[in-house]
C-alpha cells in the first residue's frame, strides 16, 4: 500500500508546524478549535489527495464545556481535508458514558447553518455548534499570540449555560419557557421519590426511583415531527388506575398491538418494546411479589428495564434521552448516581423523625388516592433538617451520607447561573443541596444564583416567608445540622444573590429580613423591574451573558404565575 504521505509538504517545529495548520484550516472553512494544535511538532499537507496528518508532543484529551464533551486527540491524527469536511479521520474520539466511539468524518453544514455534524464509525451521527470549536482555539492554540496570527476573536456562547436543581413537577411549567431561551441547561434531580409508580417499581425491583428524572426528561423532548410526539405519548402515558383494565392495557403495549404505537417507526419500536419486556421479565422472576400496574407510568417502566439491563442508571438516562431526542447540549443528571433504592427521612424541630419523601410531602392512605400537596395535613412541627437513610430496617434511625454525582459538582464549577427552582423546598430542592461538596463549590462561585420562590404554601413551608427560604437552603449547603465534622459557616448570600418571586403570590417577601441575609433591592412591581435592569449597570455586569435572567417575561407562563425579580 502506498504511502499517504508521498508528495506532501512538511512542516516541522511548533511554530512552523502552527502556520502550515491554520493555513489549511481556513482555506477549507473548518473552524481552528477543532483539532489540537498547541503542542505540534509536526504538521504535513499532500495537496492533490488532502491527506492531511498532525503529529503532536502526546496524547491530549479536551472539554468542549459548550456542549459538554470529552474528546481525546491521539499523538498523530490523520484525515482527508476537503471543503468543510474531514473524511476518513483516525486518532479523535468522543466519551459516550463509558465508551470511546472512533470519529471518522466531520462535516461543517453548507450552505452554512452554524452546525457540525460528527459521524462514528458505527453509524452514530451528532451534531454541535460551530461557536463550540471556535470557543476552542483559546485552549488549544495558545501559542499563536506569540506568532503574531491574528484572527477575529472566538464566538461568545448566546447561550448562557444553567444548573436548576428541582424536583420532578413544580418545575416543568418553567422548563417550557425555559428551552425557548436556552436548551444548555443541567437538571439535577433527587433519586429518592417514593410516591405513585415509582414506589412500587422500587418495592419490587428496588433501585433508585426515576420518576422525577423521567418526567424532566419528557419536558425535555423533541416535539418536532409525528413520529417524535409519538414517542413522547407512548413514555408519557400512563395506565388505568383499575388493576386489571391496567395490566391488560399493559400487555397489549409489550406485545406492541396498542394504539401508541401507531406513528412510532419499527428502529424505535424495537427499541422501546425491547427494554419494557425486559421490565416485564424481571416483574416475572420476581415470583414472591405481585407487581400492580395500576396507574403505572411506561416512561417509568422504560427507565427501570435499561437501568437493570445496563445496571446503570447513567446508562439508562442516556438512552432514554436519546430516544426521547433531547437536546445534546441539555443534561438530566441524578444528584446521586447510584443503582441502590435510597430513603429520605427528616428531622422536625420537636425531635420527630419522619421516614420516607411520600410521608414527609405528602401522606396518603392506600396507592390510588390522588396527591394533594398544598391541602396535606400540617406537620407537628417544622422541619429542621433532611438526610439520607438506610433502606434496611423501618423502625431505627439509620442515617447514610452517599456522594454526590461527580458530574453534578463539574457542572456547578463551570455554568453561567445556578437557579433554585420552586418546588417542595424540604423533599425536592434540599436532597440535592445536602450532598458534601455541593455547598463549597457554590460558595465559591462568582455567578447568578437565583431562587424561584414557590407561589403557594405547602405541607413542608406553612408559614414561611421569603427569608425562611433562603434559611434552609442556607442550612442545607451548610451542613448546619446533622453533619458536625463537615459543616459550613457561610452566609445566605453566597449561596443566594437573586430571588424570582411570583405576582400574587401567597408567601410574603420580608425585604427587611432579607436585607440581613445580604439580599437587597427588591422590586416586586413588573415596571419597577424592568426601570431597575435598564438603569443598574452593576446588575448587568453581575449578570453578563445570561440573558434569561435579565427578563421576568420569560417565566409569564409557568405554573407559579409571572415572576419579578429580588435582587
Amino acid at each position: 500500500m502506498a504511502d499517504p504521505k508521498v508528495g506532501g509538504t512538511v512542516k516541522k517545529g511548533n511554530q512552523e508546524g502552527l502556520k502550515f495548520a491554520v493555513s489549511i484550516l481556513e482555506e477549507h472553512g473548518l473552524p481552528l478549535g477543532l483539532l489540537p494544535l498547541a503542542d505540534v511538532i509536526e504538521v504535513g499537507f499532500v495537496k492533490t489527495t488532502g491527506y492531511m496528518w498532525i503529529l503532536q508532543a502526546k496524547k491530549v484529551e479536551h472539554n468542549y464545556k459548550l456542549i459538554k464533551k470529552l474528546v481525546s486527540y491521539d499523538q498523530e491524527i490523520t484525515g482527508y481535508v476537503e471543503k468543510k469536511r474531514i473524511k476518513k479521520l483516525k486518532g479523535v474520539k468522543a466519551k459516550e458514558l463509558m465508551l470511546w466511539p472512533p470519529v471518522n468524518d466531520i462535516i461543517v453544514e453548507d450552505p452554512p447553518t452554524g452546525k457540525i455534524q460528527f459521524k462514528s464509525l458505527a453509524g452514530i451521527t451528532k451534531i454541535f455548534p460551530e461557536e463550540a470549536f471556535a470557543a476552542g482555539q483559546s485552549i488549544f492554540m495558545s501559542p499563536l499570540n506569540a506568532i503574531n496570527i491574528h484572527h477575529s476573536p472566538p464566538a461568545t456562547s448566546l447561550h448562557p449555560s444553567v444548573l436548576v436543581f428541582s424536583g420532578g413537577t413544580a418545575f416543568n411549567g418553567v422548563v417550557e419557557e425555559l428551552k425557548k431561551l436556552t436548551t444548555s441547561v443541567a437538571h439535577v434531580l433527587p433519586v429518592s421519590d417514593d410516591g405513585g409508580s415509582t414506589a412500587e417499581i422500587v418495592r419490587v425491583l428496588g433501585g433508585p426511583a426515576v420518576g422525577d428524572i423521567r418526567s424532566r426528561c419528557l419536558r425535555l423532548s423533541d416535539q418536532s415531527t409525528s413520529e417524535a410526539l409519538a414517542v413522547r405519548t407512548l413514555l408519557g402515558y400512563r395506565l388505568p388506575l383499575d388493576a386489571r383494565e391496567a395490566k391488560l392495557e399493559w400487555y397489549s403495549i409489550v406485545e406492541g398491538e396498542h394504539p401508541l404505537w401507531k406513528d412510532v417507526s419499527k428502529p424505535y419500536r424495537e427499541t422501546i418494546r425491547a427494554f419494557l419486556a425486559y421490565f416485564q421479565n424481571q416483574i416475572i422472576r420476581r415470583t414472591n411479589e405481585s407487581f400492580s400496574f395500576s396507574n403505572g407510568s411506561i416512561g417509568n417502566f422504560f427507565f427501570a428495564g435499561a437501568r437493570i439491563f445496563f445496571q446503570s442508571l447513567d446508562a439508562a438516562i442516556f438512552l432514554f434521552s436519546r430516544v426521547s431526542q433531547i437536546p445534546t447540549e441539555s443534561l438530566v443528571l441524578p444528584v446521586i448516581s447510584t443503582n441502590d433504592r435510597l430513603t429520605l427521612g427528616c428531622e422536625l424541630w420537636d425531635g420527630t423523625i419522619i421516614r420516607g419523601q411520600n410521608e414527609i410531602s405528602h401522606p396518603i392512605s392506600g396507592s390510588l388516592q390522588l396527591v394533594n400537596k398544598v391541602n396535606s395535613s400540617a406537620l407537628p412541627s417544622r422541619i429542621k433538617r433532611v438526610f439520607y437513610m438506610s433502606s434496611e430496617g423501618s423502625n431505627l434511625l439509620h442515617e447514610v451520607f452517599p456522594s454526590v454525582n461527580p458530574s453534578v459538582l463539574e457542572q456547578l464549577e463551570n455554568v453561567d447561573c445556578i437557579i433554585y427552582g420552586m418546588g417542595s423546598l424540604f423533599t425536592s430542592i434540599c436532597p440535592s443541596l445536602v450532598l458534601l461538596g455541593v455547598g463549597e463549590i457554590i460558595a465559591s462561585r462568582s455567578c447568578a444564583k437565583v431562587l424561584l420562590l414557590n407561589g403557594t404554601y405547602d405541607r413542608e413551608t406553612s408559614g414561611f416567608s421569603a427569608s425562611c427560604f433562603v434559611t434552609a437552603i442556607t442550612d442545607a449547603l451548610n451542613r448546619t445540622y446533622g453533619h458536625l465534622n463537615n459543616s459550613l459557616k457561610n452566609n445566605p448570600s453566597e449561596y443566594i444573590n437573586t430571588i424570582f418571586v411570583p405576582n400574587d403570590g401567597q408567601i410574603p417577601v420580608d425585604i427587611k429580613c432579607l436585607a440581613t441575609q445580604g439580599i437587597v433591592n427588591v422590586p416586586l412591581h413588573s415596571h419597577q423591574i424592568h426601570a431597575f435592569i435598564a438603569q443598574s449597570s452593576t446588575f448587568r455586569l453581575k449578570f453578563s451573558g445570561i440573558m434569561i435572567l435579565d427578563s421576568y417575561d420569560c417565566l409569564k407562563n409557568t405554573a407559579d404565575s409571572r415572576y419579578g425579580v429580588a435582587m
